[in-house]
């Protein structure tokens, strides 16, 4: 079996590659527009979702290009496909989701009631964007609740006097 060289991975380039050597222009700040993830979750239904994604998949993402794509990632899971696209803002997402072969590859998605959903965020299991508010400890950690202050009401004991 071969050994595994470091430039074998993917991740890092091959050996003797360098970067380029373009001076960086100093125009300000670096920070430009932060760009908003948005996901389409097709789940599998008469037919596979991987199919609908074989058929419909390159006019979404040309449409995407058209409003100005950054990145996108499909992900192929057991129960459907999932597309996150990375626009520049939420109008972009507007115009993609109006755009007429995003309609037409949105309205033949293979289950039309439940198989399909658009959101904002990154597909599948992410989470949500904002972190929950922190709900009160259970258990032992939990803050013991006030004991009622009224005073306990009992019945009139009948006064019985003995003769001696």
């Amino acid at each position: 079996m071969r050994r595994r060289r470091a430039w074998d991975s993917p991740w890092l380039p091959p050996p003797g590659w360098v970067r380029s050597r373009l001076p960086i222009p100093d125009a300000g700040p670096t920070i430009g527009v932060v760009a908003e993830w948005f996901s389409i979750e097709v789940f599998d239904g008469s037919s596979s979702a991987r199919a609908w994604k074989r058929a419909y998949g390159d006019a979404v993402i040309a449409a995407a290009h058209t409003e100005g794509l950054i990145y996108w990632l499909w992900h192929e899971l057991g129960w459907g496909v999932v597309l996150e696209v990375d626009l520049p803002d939420e109008a972009a997402w507007d115009r993609l989701l109006a755009a007429p072969a995003v309609r037409a590859a949105l309205d033949a998605v293979p289950d039309p009631i439940g198989g399909l959903l658009v959101h904002r965020g990154r597909g599948g299991s992410t989470g949500v964007r904002w972190p929950r508010r922190p709900r009160p400890l259970a258990g032992a950690g939990a803050v013991a609740l006030p004991q009622p202050t009224e005073p306990e009401m009992h019945a009139p004991v009948a006064q019985v006097h003995l003769a001696p």
